[in-house]
């Protein structure tokens, strides 16, 4: 994993505060962080408390973004942003473990993670509960 200056986490409303966030989108004729999601692909998947939030993430001028969907409102952004963000610092691994490739190991605070390609996830739990 390369070096990167920072990692930005939106949900998906206050994703269009972000410039950088802004001008990944229209240099790549999007309308919005909504386009992130659609498509052919689907998104990544973490889930807190039972319940489960997909995001997608781009890498655009040495910086991440993360933009996550909470369609329930069950969080108040705090725990999805900081988890996520954590799972995409350099430090990852001191937060998270890899699980073997399976369904029943997604479970409580864990991350289901593609990156984007194929269709295998990969299991990460999240250990810093």
């Amino acid at each position: 994993m390369k070096t990167l200056r920072q990692v930005c986490v939106f949900d998906l409303e206050t994703s269009s505060h972000s410039v950088g966030l802004v001008n990944y989108l229209g240099q790549n004729r999007m309308e919005s962080a909504i386009d992130l999601f659609t498509g052919e692909t689907n998104p990544d998947k973490l889930r807190i408390d039972d319940t489960d939030y997909i995001f997608v993430n781009i890498e655009y001028q040495d910086t991440i973004y993360v933009v996550y969907i909470d369609v329930e409102y069950k969080d108040n952004g705090s725990d999805i942003e900081t988890i996520l963000y954590r799972f995409f610092s350099d430090d990852y691994r001191l937060y998270f473990e890899k699980q073997y490739s399976c369904w029943q190991n997604y479970r409580n605070n864990c991350i289901a993670f593609r990156d984007g390609r194929g269709i295998t996830y990969t299991i990460w739990k999240y250990t810093d509960c």
